[in-house]
C-alpha cells in the first residue's frame, strides 16, 4: 500500500559480494509502478545482479510487474540477471495468470547463484 502521498515503500541496498537488493512493500499497480521503475533504472546499471524481494507485496497487478520483465530483459542484455525473492501470494498468482511461472523458476536459481550463503 501507498504512504497516502502516492509513495511505494522501497529500500535499496547493497548486499555482499555486490548484489543489488530492492525491498518492495505495499502494492505493486499503476499508481505505484513509475516508483519501482525509477528504483529499478537506478540499481541496474549492469555491474551486479539486482534481487527484487516481492514478499511484502499484498497486491500486484499487470502494470505493477511490467517494470520487472523490462528491467530483466536489459540486464539480460547487459550480461547480468533480475531476480524476484520470496515472491508473495499476490505475486505468485499473478505471475501464474501471465503464464511466467517459469520466470519464477529461473529467478530462484538465479537468486541462489546470486545470493551467498549465511
Amino acid at each position: 500500500m501507498s504512504d497516502g502521498n502516492g509513495n511505494l515503500p522501497l529500500t535499496v541496498r547493497v548486499e555482499r559480494h555486490g548484489v543489488v537488493v530492492i525491498v518492495v512493500d505495499g502494492e505493486l499497480d499503476v499508481a505505484t509502478a513509475p516508483i519501482l521503475a525509477s528504483a529499478l533504472e537506478q540499481a541496474a546499471t549492469g555491474e551486479a545482479p539486482v534481487v527484487v524481494d516481492l514478499s511484502r507485496v499484498r497486491f500486484a497487478d499487470c502494470a505493477g510487474i511490467r517494470p520487472l520483465l523490462a528491467t530483466r530483459h536489459r540486464l539480460t542484455g547487459m550480461g547480468q540477471g533480475l531476480a524476484v525473492q520470496g515472491p508473495s501470494t499476490a505475486v505468485r498468482t499473478l505471475f501464474s495468470v501471465l503464464g511466467l511461472d517459469a520466470l519464477l523458476q529461473d529467478v530462484a536459481a538465479t537468486t541462489a547463484d546470486a545470493t551467498p550463503p549465511g
